[in-house]
């Protein structure tokens, strides 16, 4: 019998505690940390932010892809890769760049999120 993977999606504060206080986060591939409901960019920020403290107080060992959506996408995944996370980009999280111009397609946002991480002395691999 093989083994199932699982990713588990984490809104919010209480939902980092669950995952943690249940021992959830060890049967976890990968965390996603989901703050695409939140419009303004600092409170999702600060919203993956203290979700990430609550991981990393709860000693999860799981990776973590953040994404985020609208116009708090851009600021979201900057502070991922500076705290190394993964990122997710895609027209279904946003529609523009960070410069607010169109995205005209993913490879435009792929494209955006490559120099981001470059910038930031991080890699981009695909997977």
């Amino acid at each position: 019998m093989s083994s199932a993977l699982v990713e588990a999606g984490v809104w919010t504060d209480q939902d980092a505690h669950m995952l943690i206080e249940d021992g959830l986060d060890d049967a976890c591939v990968r965390v996603l940390v989901e703050v695409d409901a939140v419009a303004n960019p600092d409170d999702a920020v600060q919203l993956a932010s203290s979700i990430d403290f609550i991981l990393d107080q709860g000693l999860s060992q799981a990776p973590r892809l953040h994404h985020g959506g609208g116009i708090a996408t851009w600021s979201v995944l900057a502070a991922a890769i500076e705290n190394g996370h993964d990122v997710r980009i895609g027209l279904e999280d946003t529609l523009t760049l960070d410069d607010d111009s169109l995205a005209l397609n993913n490879a435009v946002l792929v494209s955006a999120v490559r120099a981001m991480a470059a910038t930031a002395g991080r890699a981009i691999e695909p997977q």
